[in-house]
């Protein structure tokens, strides 16, 4: 049987430790950078959206007090997922919706990155 503590044990050391805190921090800053470009450009499109088709502005409006949610509302969040921005006519407007799902999926992936990180960080550190 091999013992993990065998093959861990020589990886702690301080320059793998700082290291390893110092991805931790970068993921943290690229995934704060990451929502606020997201919560940025969801408003932009989501307004645009809105002057171009005046109905759906109550269909976009905020959760309630107690809705939890991430960068960007829930019911824009259905819309992106269901990829109906597709269907717009204006090509511009259907790009920054692409763009904007693009921007949810390096969310999705810094946040994942930055969760294994801290697991390393915590599995070196133990």
């Amino acid at each position: 049987m091999i013992d993990l503590d065998t093959i861990v044990q020589p990886l702690r050391t301080p320059f793998i430790l700082g290291s390893t805190t110092t991805l931790c921090v970068i993921a943290a800053i690229a995934l704060v950078v990451t929502r606020f470009s997201i919560a940025t450009k969801s408003r932009e499109f989501f307004d645009a959206l809105i002057r171009r088709e005046p109905a759906l502005a109550e269909s976009f409006g905020p959760p309630s007090v107690f809705t939890r949610y991430g960068p960007i509302y829930p019911s824009r969040m259905r819309y992106l997922k269901e990829k109906r921005f597709e269907s717009i006519s204006d090509a511009a407007l259907r790009d920054e919706g692409r763009s904007l799902c693009r921007w949810l999926i390096l969310d999705g992936v810094a946040f994942v990155i930055f969760i294994l990180l801290i697991l390393v960080r915590l599995g070196l550190a133990a």
